[in-house]
């Protein structure tokens, strides 16, 4: 699962200020980052607009985190404050532990570059090795690890952020509005990686071929010529009618996220900020009735909306966000039957501990089916120590979490794989 932290990426980017910059502390300096009076005397001596510590969600990163959010000058300078009180509490070597920090998924591409000529540029530069470690499930981050000396190691840091905030701080212009009359054309805009054109396009063009044949919408990839910060990516732009995009949008998503090679990585819109007025009354009630987390990141004319959640709920918010767009649609909250609507709770079942990897599947293929299925967030972990169960200490602890309908949906799913397991 990500964490629960909280970024602030929506600032005037005139002032510099960008994604967070996010350390993992080795574990050796946790107890030293855990005592509150240490973090606050870091605090007093460091730059930083905001200093967070903090514990992942996901089992998998057993570290803190440490969120330092500033402008970019600043954010290297606490950097530096940090990395001094590793070498003050306990002799630590970057060159053969390195350092460890997040980045955004979709800044992965761009950071290797083509061949992965960026990536060499920034080792040599920076006189660093610099590796991108494997996605982990349930993460929308990535890891970046960086090899070298303390102040080899910042300007590796520095380079990394700058890009970052080139890249999501500062999109590329695309002036645009929408057509006002239902009865002509309008269009939606997806940010997709330059390696999708001949998978979103289709062998031959086919893909888009059948798109146009069925729905009368065309696909088009335009380049982004002037910005270079993200000359690995493209704007999709989807043009038809109204109804032939809200019939066309789920096979077009499902398609991009074909194309991500992971159905749980974000679908990013690009909306101009003329039509983004209207639409950022709606988002956070969007977001509710659907269970995704949607994001907005401005600059001058443009704002990148990223929405992150399982395929289905993804599907549904794209959707939404162009009603709004196209008719002015307000989405607000009501009383309502529909589960959708439900507030999000997280519930914990125990199954046995010997089922557990028939369950996950090869790869998480069965889990992975039970998600899309049901529309809530499936993940397996120990049992908590002191944690009694029916099966005594041979059981693992399954947590849903999703509306109301969608755990019950879940909680049937699981159920029934159980009783098929013990009936093999």
């Amino acid at each position: 699962m990500a964490s629960s932290r909280s970024r602030s990426r929506s600032r005037s980017p005139s002032k510099g200020t960008d994604f967070p910059l996010m350390l993992l502390i080795p574990q050796v300096y946790a107890s030293y980052f855990s005592k509150q009076e240490n973090m606050q005397r870091l605090r007093s001596t460091c730059t930083a607009d905001r200093l967070l510590i903090s514990r992942s969600l996901n089992e998998n990163i057993p570290e803190l985190i440490l969120s330092i959010e500033a402008e970019h000058e600043k954010k290297i300078q606490a950097l530096k404050s940090v990395l001094n009180e590793f070498l003050i509490q306990e002799e630590y070597d970057f060159k053969r532990n390195g350092l460890t920090i997040l980045i955004p998924s979709h800044i992965v591409s761009v950071l290797i570059g083509k061949g992965g000529t960026q990536i060499r540029r920034f080792q040599n530069e920076s006189h660093t090795e610099i590796s991108v470690i494997d996605k982990i499930e349930g993460m929308q981050d990535r890891q970046v690890r960086i090899h070298g000396k303390p102040k080899d190691i910042e300007i590796a840091v520095e380079n990394i952020h700058r890009l970052i905030r080139d890249r999501v701080i500062n999109p590329e212009p695309i002036k645009s509005n929408w057509d006002g009359s239902s009865k002509n054309k309008t269009f939606l805009k997806f940010i997709v990686p330059q390696s999708s054109v001949g998978i979103l396009i289709g062998k031959g063009g086919y893909f888009a071929k059948t798109i146009k044949k069925d729905y009368n919408v065309e696909i088009k990839l335009l380049k982004n010529e002037k910005c270079t910060s993200r000359e690995y990516e493209n704007i999709a732009v989807t043009t038809g009618t109204r109804e032939g995009l809200l019939e066309s949008l789920p096979k077009i998503i499902d398609k991009i996220c074909d194309i991500q090679s992971a159905r749980d990585e974000s679908i990013r819109l690009l909306i101009s900020a003329n039509c983004f007025k209207n639409l950022r009354y709606s988002l956070d009630d969007i977001s509710y009735q659907t269970s995704c987390k949607i994001k907005a990141l401005s600059e001058f004319d443009e704002h990148i909306i990223t929405i992150d959640g399982l395929l289905k709920v993804k599907k549904e918010a794209v959707l939404m966000i162009f009603r709004n767009l196209k008719e002015g649609e307000s989405v607000k909250r009501k009383s309502s039957d529909s589960p959708r609507r439900d507030n999000i709770t997280t519930v914990d079942v125990t199954v046995p501990d010997r089922m557990v990897a028939r369950l996950i599947g090869k790869k998480g293929e069965h889990v992975k089916n039970m998600i899309d299925k049901s529309g809530c967030s499936i993940t397996f972990h120990k049992l908590f120590e002191g944690y009694l169960t029916p099966e005594g200490d041979n059981a693992r602890l399954c947590t849903l979490k999703g509306n109301t309908s969608a755990i019950s949906i879940a909680v049937r799913i699981i159920l029934e794989q159980v009783s098929k397991l013990e009936d093999d």
